[in-house]
């Protein structure tokens, strides 16, 4: 990918490939645009309001239909704190997409799909390489 531009297209193609409910596990490097990549997606659930970082909030909820939640999985320390977010219920409703699923195996391992965003270089405006997996279960 060249440009934030380019991330939103692949995520929209990827909204229009997914079905509620779904979880989305967003796994990459701090800058790798996890956050950038979800705005694009909640464009593509047609949402036109602002998409910050959920880092302080941890989890945003998007009324689209179906809704969209947006967990950031980075300052949560321990499973305890993880259970209190109840990703289960949302994902009962709707679309999650959390950003450092990989910080818990089990929240990866729940996910039907992954979004693996990798810099290619050491600028944050450089190329980066997304690689999106579908679980067996999901295509």
């Amino acid at each position: 990918m060249h440009s934030e531009n380019e991330s939103h297209d692949l995520a929209t193609w990827l909204y229009g490939s997914v079905h509620a409910p779904v979880r989305i596990a967003l796994v990459g490097d701090l800058g790798s645009g996890k956050t950038s990549f979800a705005r694009g997606f909640l464009r593509a659930a047609g949402w036109t309001g602002r998409v910050p970082s959920p880092t302080f909030t941890i989890l945003n909820e998007y009324l689209t239909d179906p809704p969209v939640y947006h967990a950031d999985l980075y300052r949560i320390a321990d499973h305890e704190e993880l259970d209190d977010l109840a990703l289960s219920e949302q994902a009962a409703e709707g679309m999650v997409l959390i950003e450092w699923a990989d910080r818990f195996s089990s929240v990866v391992d729940s996910c039907s799909v992954s979004v693996h965003l990798e810099l290619l270089g050491l600028d944050l405006n450089e190329h980066r390489r997304i690689r999106i997996t579908f679980r067996e279960d999901t295509i």
